[in-house]
């Protein structure tokens, strides 16, 4: 059953990124995604993250990695969908585009800079 823990993690992650978002973000969104990755924990669910570990001291094939990546994908579209049909989804979907376009006006670059600093702190 590795892809369907891989799923379910997805499914949790997805969950904390709706949560966040209809929370508005903040402290209250921090907390709820903090929740998601406690669930991924808790259940010893199988986000990519907590794989990639494994990966690099040899435990597990490039194969398993791409499967989590993929099950992870597919649990996360799976919360979209369900997002979609809540009826607060037009105040998340305003929330996540001013997301996605404040990071625009940042530029890519700083984006990317982030991201991998954000990467090493983990």
């Amino acid at each position: 059953m590795y892809n369907g823990r891989a799923i379910a993690a997805g499914m949790a992650i997805g969950l904390a990124g709706l949560l966040n978002l209809h929370l508005g973000g903040g402290l209250p969104g921090a907390l709820a995604f903090g929740i998601g990755l406690l669930l991924v924990c808790v259940l010893r669910l199988d986000l990519l993250t907590g794989k990639m570990r494994a990966y690099h001291d040899g435990k597990i094939k490039f194969v398993e990695l791409l499967l989590c990546l993929g099950g992870n994908i597919i649990g996360v579209y799976i919360m979209y969908g369900l997002g979609t049909a809540l009826p607060t989804y037009p105040q998340i979907k305003a929330a996540a585009t001013a997301i996605v376009m404040a990071r625009a006006d940042i530029g890519v670059g700083f984006v990317f800079v982030r991201g991998i600093i954000c990467g090493i702190c983990v």
